[in-house]
């Protein structure tokens, strides 16, 4: 990507943020990806009345249409401040931002008010232990931005702390066969 694209060649990090902004779940395209997500979600947590677990995320259960679009971050704590690590990137998110940060910090990967911006979506997650969702634009290697929605999830081991997040960021353009 060249470096008016939204991403800093040397730090391989995200310097534009077009724009998020909070939808409704009633706003989610009924032929996203998005829904069998969020479907997964309420089942799992409607079945035990707790949150699901990471050792819950079952690949085949999920299926094709959202794993490449999924991505999976361990919560880490300092105190009272977050960060998130990317413990997991499908194929496809990676090839829509241009790099897989498995393995890597939000903190390293994010800058500025990108930075601020992703913080705050996955903050509000973890604060309200329910899932929040959102349409942003994002840099795109080819185009100047892709449009995508974003639903983040809480997980949680024991029950009672938010120790991951599930969540996937799928273009408008991304939709289920019928």
């Amino acid at each position: 990507m060249k470096q008016s694209d939204g991403v800093n060649p040397k730090s391989d990090s995200f310097e534009t943020f077009l724009w998020n902004e909070p939808v409704g779940w009633n706003e989610l395209p009924t032929r996203s990806p998005i829904r069998i997500l969020d479907d997964w979600w309420r089942h799992r947590s409607g079945e035990t009345g707790k949150l699901p677990a990471r050792r819950d995320v079952d690949p085949i259960e999920l299926g094709k249409a959202v794993i490449p679009w999924i991505f999976i971050m361990a919560v880490i704590r300092d105190g009272d401040d977050l960060d998130y690590l990317y413990r997991l990137v499908g194929t496809a998110n990676a090839q829509l931002v241009g790099r897989d940060a498995t393995g890597m910090l939000a903190s390293d990967i994010f800058r500025g008010k990108d930075r601020a911006v992703i913080k705050a979506s996955f903050d509000e997650t973890v604060e309200a232990r329910k899932p929040t969702y959102w349409r942003a634009a994002i840099p795109h290697e080819q185009e100047f931005s892709v449009s995508v929605y974003r639903a983040i999830y809480p997980l949680s081991d024991k029950g009672e702390t938010i120790d991951h997040l599930i969540a996937a960021a799928i273009p408008e353009s991304v939709h289920l066969e019928r």
